[in-house]
């Protein structure tokens, strides 16, 4: 996200979030999808609340903060005596999943029944938010406002106190709810479960519950959340509608050059059988170019499309998931995608895709958008994206072609040298500095970038498995 455009939406968010707390209203925050790293995850981390999230956390003390009961010997070095009941009056934060929304007469508010998940203060640092698949029985949470994309079987974080107690469960009047949805946590196995039977009638647990294993397989959700008919329906019906974004990760594959783009199954079989051949080159030629394309942005409102390009900014949509991508289109001619993938250095302009969630990490990748032109602004066409895929720093390069109608502004610090666009132009940070143009914060982010990821790039070190993840699948 731009420094500008951050301010703007940390402003316009504080601004929410102070009526809402004078209000008494509950505060409901959607998590962005992680990127993948270029490694098999397993580094452990502290939580990583929200920038509107901490002031919440911050009134936890240290042991408020782990929801643990364990088991006699479980971990030689310490214990856990979490309970649910005995806390009226206190503020508290809680681990859950959803398993019941019963919303009040008006449709507004809302009563949450949730199962209580064990959480012992650590999370995976890269891949997924980490829980345990036990917990110390059922609570309710009262919400002022419910957003469409609060479903059953999300996995929540509850900050509020605890009013009173009903049928033997405590009841939360949450002041604010942090909600991951599937792909974006899974569970591991320790405590001393206590958790409602009634909710395991379903399940499908392995033996041993390692999810760098089993969120490969399908149904991963399914077997570990056991959903009803009904809410399987209701999850399916979203998921289908939810835009999904999936990084190349190059790191995983083989270098070897391709003939031609190498597109993924899910955008081969979903998204790109819906593309004439023709719409495949996107690129407005020179007039001495051997292969002659007439491309423009503007003029396919209606039509499915697929564009390239850069992204430029990111604004989170307050109140639900998602929010909209600014783009700096970059020509594609169809052809080239030898691992890194290539684009021109050029390109027809800026456009905006709307998303129905995000990932960390988008600003100053290379993505290609599919989805459907919805309307055009003074800026550049408006689509509404259906699929993403991603490359990283490292994963693409730039190529010369095209007659450029790129926004000036994003080419103001573009600094090019002649061996720019060699096939054997070595990749590294100033390379990227250079060519999209980043400001300080965003070089210092790139650098950065390329110290963590030099290890994992030799040539001769054999690939990682890759996860092969996807946010937004359905169960």
């Amino acid at each position: 996200m731009s420094t500008g455009n951050a301010s703007r939406f940390a402003a316009l968010y504080l601004l929410c979030f102070v009526t809402a707390c004078q209000r008494r209203e509950t505060i409901v925050e959607f998590s962005l999808d992680t990127s993948p790293p270029t490694f098999i995850g397993g580094a452990t981390c502290e939580y990583r609340p929200t920038t509107i999230e901490k002031r919440f956390y911050d009134r936890l003390s240290e042991a408020a903060r782990i929801t643990l009961q364990t088991k006699p010997d479980e971990f030689p070095d310490e214990s856990h005596a979490f309970k649910l009941h005995g806390h009226e009056g206190e503020f508290i934060s809680w681990w859950g999943i959803v398993r019941d929304i019963k919303r009040s007469p008006n449709l507004r508010s809302a009563m949450l029944l949730i199962e209580n998940k064990y959480f012992d203060g650590s999370t995976d640092c890269y891949l997924f938010e980490s829980i345990s698949i036990c917990g110390g029985g059922d609570f309710e949470a009262e919400l002022t406002d419910i957003p469409d994309d609060l479903i059953p079987l999300v996995l929540v974080r509850v900050y509020g106190a605890v009013t009173r107690q009903e049928n033997n469960r405590p009841i939360i009047k949450a002041d604010y709810v942090r909600v991951w949805h599937e792909g974006q946590f899974a569970f591991f196995s320790y405590g001393d479960d206590r958790g409602n039977p009634e909710w395991k009638k379903k399940l499908k647990l392995p033996p041993d519950e390692n999810p760098y294993i089993l969120m490969r397989k399908d149904h991963y959700y399914r077997d570990h959340l056991g959903p009803t008919a009904d809410q399987l329906e209701i999850l399916k019906r979203y998921y289908r509608k939810q835009t999904i974004i999936q990084f190349a990760d190059i790191p995983f594959q083989d270098w070897t050059p391709t003939a031609g783009y190498a597109p993924t199954e899910i955008e081969k079989q979903l998204f790109l059988s819906r593309m004439n051949v023709d719409d495949y080159r996107t690129v407005q030629s020179k007039s001495d170019e051997t292969i002659q394309s007439q491309f423009r942005l503007r003029g396919h409102v209606g039509q499915f499309v697929s564009w390239f390009g850069i992204v430029r900014d990111v604004v989170s949509t307050i109140g639900k998931r998602g929010g909209r991508l600014l783009i700096e289109n970059k020509y594609s001619n169809g052809i080239t995608d030898d691992h890194p993938q290539i684009v021109s250095i050029n390109g027809g302009g800026d456009f905006r895709a709307h998303v129905t969630n995000l990932a960390e990490d988008l600003p100053l990748t290379l993505v290609r958008v599919y989805g459907t032109v919805v309307g055009e602004e003074r800026l550049g066409p408006v689509v509404q994206a259906e699929y993403i895929r991603v490359w990283r720093w490292g994963e693409f390069k730039f190529n010369d072609y095209g007659d450029d109608h790129s926004n000036p502004y994003w080419r103001r610090s573009v600094k090019l040298q002649p061996d720019d666009f060699s096939p054997h132009k070595q990749l590294s940070a100033e390379y990227y500095v250079r060519l999209l143009g980043t400001t300080a914060e965003e070089t210092s982010k790139v650098k950065k970038f390329f110290e963590w990821l030099k290890p994992d790039r030799k040539p001769d070190n054999p690939p990682p498995q890759e996860l092969g993840l996807n946010p937004s699948a359905t169960p």
